[in-house]
């Protein structure tokens, strides 16, 4: 993957901008919106509101369709399109169009959403028939971490339906919405488990209020040219052997919000019912080649 992604600065939309609406099919959350303006009753949308009449503002920045900055690829064999950026109450949503050019269905993915460069688990997948167009929404959570969206990383993919080639890599494109990038919003109560020139790694009190599982959230920075794997190995607690999970991606320059995981199962299975001081190794690797680039010496979690 390239180290550094390809800017793409989209202008502040116009008083009287044009409000897009992609030609075509269109899937998921963006369809909820157009039965809802057909509707005469609302249709729920995210996070259980009203889709369009959330309590928060809705649209960050509208563009003109024949802007030419909002182009994410465009060839032979398709074209995407960022429409639209809006907010809810929790979550950032991207309208992103997607126009089949080839003679065969094509599959749209994501590979990788980030909002403020911190990584979102966001993503779409959706079939686009041959000729045809749709537009994906895709949600990306946890508003309340990064705050309002300046910057969106997206790389996407698509792939040939009956071959299952890939066709289409985007590589990552970052597109400004606004500046300055404001900082990931973080609780109190951390404490940094390691901080060098490739790594960040910053872990809160394990939370067990589920009463299914124990978590130990993890916020890990990537300071690296590459994109990375971050897996956990060697997990003890109370210094016995447990089967804790923590896994992730992060790309360059980007920021992680995940957790260590302890299922009740896990502990019992080790003899414990709490976890008392907790211990691991983080392993990280390349996505591509799953080559082991670094694994850190034993990190003791508070």
């Amino acid at each position: 993957f390239p180290a550094e992604a390809e800017e793409i600065v989209l202008p502040e939309a116009a008083e009287d901008a044009v409000h897009l609406e992609a030609a075509g099919d269109i899937s998921g959350l963006a369809a909820a919106k157009a039965q809802e303006d057909a509707a005469e009753d609302p249709v729920p949308g995210p996070e259980g509101s009203v889709y369009g009449k959330l309590a928060d503002p809705v649209t960050v920045r509208e563009y003109a369709e024949t802007e030419e900055e909002a182009l994410l690829w465009e060839d032979e064999e398709a074209e995407i399109r960022l429409v639209r950026v809006y907010t809810g109450k929790t979550a950032v949503y991207a309208d992103i169009l997607l126009k089949n050019r080839s003679d065969r269905e094509l599959e749209f993915s994501t590979r990788y959403a980030a909002v403020n460069r911190i990584m979102s688990d966001g993503n779409f997948v959706l079939t686009v028939e041959a000729g045809g167009t749709k537009t994906a929404c895709l949600y990306m959570p946890g508003l309340e971490r990064t705050g309002m969206p300046a910057v969106l990383g997206l790389m996407l993919s698509a792939t040939d339906i009956p071959s299952y080639e890939d066709v289409i890599d985007t590589g990552l494109k970052e597109i400004v919405l606004a500046d300055p990038v404001p900082e990931a919003v973080l609780p109190g109560g951390g404490s940094v488990l390691l901080d060098d020139d490739s790594l960040q790694v910053t872990a809160w009190p394990a939370d067990d209020s589920s009463g299914t599982m124990t978590e130990i959230p993890f916020v890990i920075v990537n300071r690296t040219d590459r994109t990375a794997i971050i897996d956990s190995r060697d997990v003890t607690a109370s210094g016995k052997s447990a089967e804790g999970f923590l896994h992730g991606e992060i790309l360059p320059g980007h920021t992680l919000f995940t957790a260590l995981s302890f299922t009740r199962d896990d502990l019992r299975r080790a003899g414990l019912t709490e976890t008392g001081e907790v211990t691991l190794r983080l392993e990280i690797s390349d996505p591509v080649s799953y080559e082991v680039i670094r694994v850190t010496e034993p990190l003791t979690l508070p």
